[in-house]
C-alpha cells in the first residue's frame, strides 16, 4: 500500500503538471498540427459538439488507461491518472 503522502503529492504534481503540458498542447499542437480539430473551438458552430471535444477524448483515454495500469503494473500510474482527471474535471 502506498503512503498517503506519497499519493497525495503524485496527484498534486499531475495537477500542476498538466497545467503546464496543456498550456504547451495548446500553443504548440492545438494551434500547430492540430488546428484541423481545434478550429472549431474558435468558429461558430452548430450542435453542442465541435470537432475540438476530440482532444476531451483522447485525454480521457490517456487517463483511462493509466488507471489500468496503475491497478495492474505500477500503483503511481493511477495517482497520476486521477491527477489528470481532476485537472480535466
Amino acid at each position: 500500500m502506498m503512503n498517503v503522502w506519497v499519493a497525495t503529492l503524485i496527484v498534486f504534481v499531475s495537477v500542476v503538471g498538466m497545467e503546464v503540458f496543456a498550456w504547451a498542447i495548446h500553443k504548440y499542437v492545438m494551434h500547430g498540427v492540430g488546428w484541423g480539430w481545434h478550429e472549431s473551438h474558435h468558429t461558430d458552430t452548430q450542435g453542442i459538439f465541435e470537432t475540438n471535444d476530440l482532444y476531451a477524448v483522447v485525454f480521457s483515454v490517456i487517463a483511462a488507461g493509466l488507471f489500468i495500469a496503475g491497478s495492474v503494473w505500477w500503483t503511481p500510474l493511477w495517482f497520476v491518472a486521477l491527477g489528470l482527471t481532476i485537472y480535466g474535471l
